[in-house]
């Protein structure tokens, strides 16, 4: 029976997440959960998330628990380059031929490589969702000043989301709670095996990586608690920023729902007369399953196993890696006759099937600071596991709650010898179930830890009466609406003149290429001081002066990017890296002025009886 919930009592809480049911992706499950039991708990929660529509596969056995749930949706704006996209004409590209006198070398990154590379790592900034921040924030303001509320938790990646939450820190009277499912920046940031994946080095630049940097500091600053999944993130951050109060940073870990799991006769009943190995969930980044086709090939041509004994199930997106094709792998290693690959099922479908295993296969190579959140669940099937991962947090929890037996993912004798101790034992007919206590991973707990850390925020007490908007914290912003229109008419002008192709040639063709070209700098110089006196009323002298010369020089360099990516597309236009330069010269030199004027405004003024 479900309990009863007095709203009227409870304490209001607005939870952000862009994935949520009955979106099927991993990262909807975490704040499902804690929105479920934080209901029973005396809570409150209104969820801001996107429409159905944008979720690319749907469970709709996910939304069983939420109902009379307040689920806020809304639209995602297509970003800079979904329109480019969209309005690009289509162009044959012909064949290269290659040249028999070309000397082989390093393959050089050509300019137009380097131009998509850039506009990538701008307009994806932070990820490709950024597209939902301005809804997400004009949507959220809107509950939080309606419903009086004071608490918001984001839940992330998308990163979108944690910025976000970084936004309405400025724009409203919240304590934030950022809830980090896996790290952003740091630690893996910088580490070669992260950079080298394709998707991650198609939009990396140095720029980049000091925006998201900065972001994060930011975002750490901000919240008044950041929560994350495992202890060695939290370590890691707290290395990184030592500034910052230790107690600032609490890990709570992902976990397994118990009113999820199939009973017992549901998974007996399931049970295969094969020595089944299971893996369920996505194939990215460096997860590969080369390794263990590897050792079941070696282990069947040693006779050692027999391809009619055994059974490799692979369920989900699992049909390319980093090694290439799943299904050329297991051509590669004549596995053919015993490995097969199944699509992406149901949440409580993938419970039957990993109950119905006798062995659940994990990969996690070189996330040391991540644990999958499928982990937790292979935990609470109680079958043993497979873990084929580096030194981290996966391997210490699967070694702490002897749930299985931890491989190097290239060490392919210890995972013949891993894969030898459970088929001995199945052949046997010994019990493969683990009876180790892992309570504290029930989500029921892991809900309370977290109500624990929002009480510890803000204890709860009656309501202010003063209307919300009178109770603006230190840095509430205030934009300056005159300088703010003519912002918008000076982009709209620029836009207009370098976005059409009768301005290609006139007027500017009158003037020497050299003196065109400088006229960039003047015209950014002039938008960026309008951005500079739009934003300056929002920090008093003295009270962040970095970020009256930061913020605006982002806005400012972010438009001139997007303004040379727009001229791909227009005849007779073409995008130049040292255009982008001249603007950035003129931003800067208007940030020079706005610097000098605020040190001069701020010098104290002697009066006439200071003489006497």
């Amino acid at each position: 029976m479900r309990p009863r919930h007095n709203v009227h009592s409870s304490r209001k809480l607005l939870v952000i997440s862009y994935h949520f049911p009955p979106d099927a992706a991993v990262g909807a499950v975490r704040p499902a959960k804690f929105v479920k039991y934080l209901r029973r708990i005396g809570w409150n929660p209104y969820v801001l998330t996107v429409r159905e529509t944008y979720a690319p596969v749907k469970d709709e056995s996910r939304l069983a628990d939420l109902g009379g749930l307040r689920v806020v949706r809304t639209v995602v704006w297509p970003t800079v380059l979904d329109l480019a996209l969209r309005f690009k004409p289509a162009r044959k590209k012909a064949p290269v031929q290659p040249s028999a006198s070309a000397a082989p070398g390093p393959v050089r990154e050509s300019v137009m490589t380097r131009v998509t590379r850039y506009a990538n790592s701008f307009f994806e900034l932070p990820d490709r969702q950024i597209g939902w921040l301005i809804p997400a924030v004009i949507e959220a303001r809107r509950l939080i000043r309606r419903e009086q509320i004071d608490l918001v938790v984001t839940s992330s990646p998308p990163r979108t989301t944690a910025l976000v939450g970084l936004v309405l820190s400025y724009l409203a009277p919240i304590r934030l709670v950022t809830d980090l499912r896996d790290p952003w920046f740091t630690p893996y940031g910088r580490d070669t095996w992260f950079t080298s994946v394709s998707f991650v080095a198609a939009a990396r630049t140095t720029i980049r990586e000091c925006i998201e940097q900065w972001l994060e500091r930011k975002i750490m600053e901000r919240s008044a608690r950041v929560i994350v999944t495992t202890e060695r993130l939290a370590v890691a951050l707290r290395q990184t920023y030592r500034h910052l109060p230790a107690d600032r940073i609490c890990t709570i870990t992902n976990g397994y729902d118990a009113d999820d799991l199939p009973s017992a006769s549901v998974a007996d009943a399931d049970t295969p007369a094969k020595f089944t190995i299971s893996y369920l969930g996505t194939l990215y980044l460096h997860r590969s399953p080369r390794s263990i086709f590897q050792a079941l090939s070696e282990l069947t041509r040693d006779g050692v196993i027999s391809p009619g004994e055994i059974a490799v199930h692979l369920v989900g997106d699992v049909r390319s890696t980093i090694d290439g094709s799943v299904d050329d792998l297991i051509a590669s290693y004549g596995l053919a006759d015993c490995v097969r690959m199944m699509p992406a099922v149901s949440h409580a479908e993938s419970h039957q099937r990993m109950a119905a295993s006798d062995l659940l296969l994990l990969f996690q190579p070189h996330q040391y600071c991540s644990v999958p959140a499928k982990a937790f669940e292979y935990l609470a099937m109680r079958k043993p596991i497979l873990c084929l991962a580096h030194p981290g947090a996966t391997a210490d929890m699967i070694e702490s709650t002897h749930a299985g037996i931890v491989a190097d993912p290239e060490d392919v004798g210890a995972i013949k010898s891993a894969v030898m101790t459970y088929l001995d034992r199945f052949r046997s007919g010994d019990s493969l179930t683990n009876g180790t206590d892992i309570s504290k991973y029930d989500r029921r707990a892991l809900a309370g830890q977290l109500s624990q850390v929002l009480r510890d925020i803000r204890p709860d007490r009656t309501p202010s009466t003063t209307p919300i908007r009178e109770r603006a914290p230190a840095g509430h912003l205030k934009l300056h609406r005159g300088y703010g229109l003519l912002t918008l008419a000076y982009m709209g002008v620029i836009t207009l003149v370098s976005q059409r192709p009768e301005f290609a040639t006139d007027p500017t063709a009158r003037l020497p290429s050299l003196v065109a070209d400088l006229l960039h700098i003047p015209a950014y110089a002039g938008l960026a001081y309008c951005v500079f006196k739009t934003a300056q009323g929002s920090w008093p002298l003295g009270q962040r002066s970095w970020m009256v010369l930061a913020l605006p020089l982002l806005v400012t360099a972010v438009f001139g990017a997007a303004n040379e990516w727009g001229q791909l597309f227009v005849p007779g236009r073409y995008a130049s890296l040292d255009d982008f330069f001249l603007d950035v010269v003129g931003m800067l030199g208007s940030a020079l002025v706005v610097w000098a004027l605020r040190r001069r405004a701020a010098r104290p003024r002697l009066h006439a009886s200071d003489y006497l």
